[in-house]
């Protein structure tokens, strides 16, 4: 699995750690078929490379005190059989503020996958 913050992330959390701006909410995992295991993300990426669907985060934890676990559930009929290979955390502005990328997860018909990523500071 290849993972990356974008430079519109860093963006956000350096104005935020100066006091310039608030920083958006995470609300949204999208998923996409642009990636793969070989596929590096770009950070300059404000999107996923060929997504497919975007779920609300249903819930967040933290396991760790310095990580943010963020919470979704797939359907297999929601992505049509699509091989899954890249996810983007999305902000309330609606761009990624980090890329994943990893080896293709197919969702059969009538399957629930939760999917968890976590973030980590």
């Amino acid at each position: 699995m290849n993972v990356v913050t974008t430079v519109y992330g860093r963006e956000a959390m350096a104005k935020a750690h100066a006091g310039d701006a608030s920083l958006p909410k995470i609300t949204h995992i999208a998923f996409g078929v642009g990636g793969g295991a070989g596929v590096a993300p770009n950070p300059n990426a404000t999107a996923l490379t060929s997504e497919i669907i975007r779920k609300a985060v249903a819930n967040h934890t933290f396991p760790v005190s310095t990580t943010v676990r963020y919470h979704v559930d797939i359907t297999g009929d929601e992505v049509g059989g699509a091989g899954i290979n890249e996810a983007a955390l999305i902000d309330q502005t609606g761009k990624a503020v980090a890329i994943q990328t990893f080896g293709t997860k197919t969702i059969e018909p009538g399957e629930t996958v939760g999917f968890d990523w976590d973030e980590e500071f």
